[in-house]
């Protein structure tokens, strides 16, 4: 919005397909080219013109760039605020420069969520906070320092690079169903894919599964009752 008018809008399938810019009086569409990565590589016009190219090291510092066409959308498909020079990853700010978090963990900010705080509900990496992965117990590392291999689109907690995410589809389908409201969505994501790791462990009861051997009802306790949860306190 610019002085109360609509002047960019986007459309979107299971991640961003194109942006559509006002300039003058004209809309002007572009297109995004992502590789593997989930990194936006190059833009398009209708007629398929390439307008921007972008290089990226492994953790989103820019190698190379060409073009001009306005566009915020870069490393993993996520917003760079240019001001900042940080990438906005909803619970944190990204310096891709030095492959860090500008911010702690929100989930380790009170201690460990297994073992320190009254409920699991939150970010703890992945599978928690836990000694057998180390990755997990830095509070600012960023994809565990594995940035080849993972992402982290909501700074809380690491996602497969390039996989289609089935958990936020299911959350999205979940919202619908329970007739909650839209920011309800990052809690159950959350909730599935924490509850899909903690149960492929060998032993996933020392996690607050709630007893629970399937996905649904172990989600079900780490979502708070306004998304239409029953949470679990620890």
């Amino acid at each position: 919005m610019v002085n109360g008018a609509v002047t960019k809008t986007y459309t979107y399938g299971l991640q961003r397909i194109s942006e559509n810019q006002l300039s003058g009086s004209t809309w002007t569409p572009t297109f995004y080219g992502y590789d593997g990565h989930g990194n936006v590589r190059f833009t398009t016009s209708t007629a398929g013109a390439v307008g921007n190219t972008y290089q990226f090291d492994a953790f989103g510092a820019p190698i190379a760039s060409t073009g001009t066409i306005a566009n915020t959308y870069l490393y993993s498909g996520e917003r760079f605020d240019s001001n900042l020079n940080l990438y906005h990853l909803r619970a944190r700010y990204y310096n891709m420069l030095t492959g860090r978090f500008e911010t702690m963990d929100p989930g380790q900010q009170h201690g460990s969520c297994f073992q320190g705080g009254k409920s699991c509900r939150g970010s703890c990496g992945w599978p928690g906070e836990d000694i057998v992965h180390p990755g997990t117990l830095h509070k600012y590392v960023y994809a565990q320092d594995d940035p080849v291999n993972h992402v982290d689109p909501s700074g809380k907690s690491i996602e497969e690079e390039g996989a289609i995410d089935e958990n936020a589809l299911k959350a999205q389908r979940t919202v619908r169903r329970l007739g909650v409201e839209e920011d309800c969505v990052e809690e159950w994501a959350y909730a599935y894919t924490t509850c899909a790791e903690w149960l492929s462990l060998p032993n996933p009861h020392q996690y607050p599964t709630g007893g629970y051997n399937d996905i649904a009802n172990c989600a079900r306790g780490l979502v708070s009752e306004r998304c239409g949860g029953n949470p679990i306190i620890w």
